[in-house]
């Protein structure tokens, strides 16, 4: 270390968004989220285990890459998940536990004593004993690699090499590490890294002939008093601009706030041949320094496009938050020329508010995101072409939100119900008030009163009122979307008969059926009593014209018991067995209604012992 003592110290920052006080306490009053590394149906997966967090799983399913599982975790995609974007999100909400993923660097050949006033400089900090260790072990890594140099002598590059293989073999922190070797040493550096013009050129999925891309030539942190333009080749097609660019950006690191901005100028624009295209650079002048963005080179790929593989699906949805009503998604399986593509929302031109890309297998997804605010909308596509052909989308439109839909919805309910209350009472209103054998004397039928109506028919009343919200669902779709469902039609139209053969298939039921007979009514009234003591019966009335019991069902039976009529006549008597009318609608008898009539004309018609 004889070669090192003119070192002052190091200053290492690890990525991270909270303020600088003892991490230890931190992570008490935090969530805990624990990375996985999985693999699931031959796909790598990343495996987000949040422990039942609801404030968190909250935060997940606003993540269109994210599935949740359902077992206090969720997945993700390897190839499209980013750890440092991920710990920007959830480090705020959440200690993440990241060890079971990557790995750390190797571990430093010996241990280096560190400088006094490094030390000193964490203990002023008053950093957790955890978050020390962290730091003087990344502290050894650095001087086991620039052993075999004075570190007196290092620059920003030598302290950037170190970084990218930091990131290389561990993949987790973002470390910038400078040497602060003299006053002016460090003035001149952190204007050099401070202060700079670059440009910027998305190329996410390839580049493409034919694609509309924004390049954007910025610079950092100051501001220019004079311009030398890009001068664009034939290989290069200026769409529109250059267009004033400005930016600012804000970060949190190791507890300090870090505020940057930029200037430019961006264009549109579109690459007209394929193969490695130069960019073309310009330069500011900022006071008497002069600042060139270097010589860049990018791949274009030919623009050959599928049109039997290619698609494309528009779809709006209403939110339920505050930040705005609708989102439009547009999902591609392939690039637009037109980037980012842009959407007419009622008549107003827009562009994506964010946008996601992921591919595996030879797969591509791009997501184009839009947010309105609007009463209703019609969103439909500008000018989507892939490779120069035109690509149609059907425009969706909405005169109503989902709250005006269930409201009319449930307005068309409530209309057939009072519909349906009224033909009931009209119908059995001369049927509710006629004495029980008389009318079945008459008519040979059990006499309904409303109540006993709407148990009785409760399948066919069930079955129109799903057919009538089917039509309603259509008349308001085409109403409000201009969109016909043919699903819906067929449901309608189908359950109509069914209801009808259930309406059918009841009414048969309330018919009576004669059983001769040369009994006494005190002899039927003790065959009945004897009945009922065996099976269970209660008998609820018991007089001159008639008798009415039910049965009372075990635990197991199919349905909620039955009613027994027994109407006396000359020499015959009339039986009948229904569903219990008092009680919940039975679709079925299972038979029960049948061994009830069986068993009380055997009684009266028989002298056998009462059997099962």
């Amino acid at each position: 270390m004889n070669n090192r003592s003119n070192f002052k110290y190091f200053a290492l920052s690890l990525r991270h968004e909270t303020t600088a006080i003892d991490m230890d306490k931190v992570k008490k009053q935090r969530s805990n989220i624990v990375l996985y590394r999985e693999k699931r149906d031959g796909e790598h997966y990343i495996r987000i285990e949040y422990a039942g967090d609801p404030a968190i799983a909250l935060l997940l399913t606003q993540e269109s890459d994210i599935r949740m599982a359902g077992d206090g975790s969720a997945y993700i995609a390897t190839v499209t998940f980013s750890l440092p974007d991920f710990y920007d999100r959830y480090s705020p909400y959440a200690y993440i536990d990241y060890s079971r993923v990557y790995v750390r660097h190797p571990k430093p050949k010996r241990e280096y004593t560190l400088p006094k006033s490094y030390l000193e400089l964490l203990e002023q900090k008053r950093y957790g004993s955890s978050t020390v260790k962290t730091y003087r072990a990344y502290s050894n890594d650095f001087i086991e690699c620039h052993k075999e140099r004075n570190i007196d002598r290092l620059k920003v590059p030598d302290v950037n090499d170190i970084t990218r293989m930091s990131i290389k073999s561990i993949r987790i922190f973002c470390i910038w590490m400078y040497v602060f070797l003299s006053g002016v040493h460090l003035y001149a550096s952190n204007t050099a890294d401070s202060v700079y013009f670059h440009v910027q050129l998305d190329t996410l999925g390839g580049l493409r002939v034919g694609q509309v891309l924004k390049l954007t030539y910025a610079l950092a942190n100051s501001q220019f008093d004079l311009v030398s333009s890009p001068v664009f080749n034939h290989s290069i097609e200026v769409v529109s601009g250059p267009k004033p660019h400005k930016s600012e950006s804000y970060a949190l690191v190791n507890g300090v706030g870090h505020k940057s901005h930029e200037t430019g100028f961006y264009y549109f624009v579109r690459f007209r041949e394929s193969g490695e295209i130069q960019l073309p650079v310009a330069s500011v002048k900022v006071g008497n320094q002069i600042y060139t963005t270097s010589e860049c080179q990018v791949t274009v790929h030919p623009s050959k496009v599928d049109v039997s593989k290619l698609k494309c699906n528009l779809k709006v949805e209403q939110l339920k938050g505050d930040y705005a009503k609708y989102r439009a998604s547009l999902t591609c399986n392939a690039r637009p020329d037109q980037n980012p593509p842009l959407l007419s929302i009622n008549g107003k031109v827009t562009r994506p508010t964010s946008n996601s890309y992921s591919g595996s297998n030879d797969k591509e997804e791009y997501v184009y995101n839009y947010y309105f605010s609007s009463e209703g909308y019609e969103v439909s596509c500008k000018e989507l072409t892939f490779g120069g052909i035109p690509y149609s989308v059907k425009t969706k439109k909405n005169k109503i939100d989902e709250t005006d839909f269930l409201i009319i919805i449930l307005i068309v309910l409530a209309l057939f119900e009072l519909i349906w209350w009224l033909v009931g009472r009209h119908r059995y209103r001369q049927e509710q008030e006629a004495a029980l054998a008389e009318f079945v004397l008459e008519n040979r039928t059990l006499p309904l009163n409303t109540s006993w109506a709407y148990t009785h028919y409760g399948v066919s009343h069930t079955l129109l009122l799903f057919s009538v919200l089917s039509f309603s669902t259509i008349c308001v779709k085409l109403y409000a979307s201009e969109v016909f469902i043919i699903i819906f039609l067929w449901i309608g139209i189908l359950l109509v008969p069914l209801a009808y053969l259930s309406y059918r298939n009841q009414r048969r039921k309330l018919n009576f059926e004669s059983t001769p007979t040369t009994l006494d009514k005190q002899a039927i009234y003790d065959k009945i009593c004897k009945l009922a003591d065996y099976y269970d019966w209660d008998i609820d009335h018991c007089g001159d014209d008639c008798i009415v019991a039910h049965t009372n069902p075990a635990i197991w039976h199919l349905t909620w018991g039955e009613q027994i009529f027994i109407v006396f006549d000359k020499s015959q008597v009339w039986i009948n067995s229904v569903n219990d009318l008092n009680k919940r609608t039975s679709p079925f008898s299972f038979g029960y209604a049948k061994r009830n009539i069986r068993r009380i004309r055997e009684a009266l018609t028989q002298d056998v012992t009462i059997r099962d």
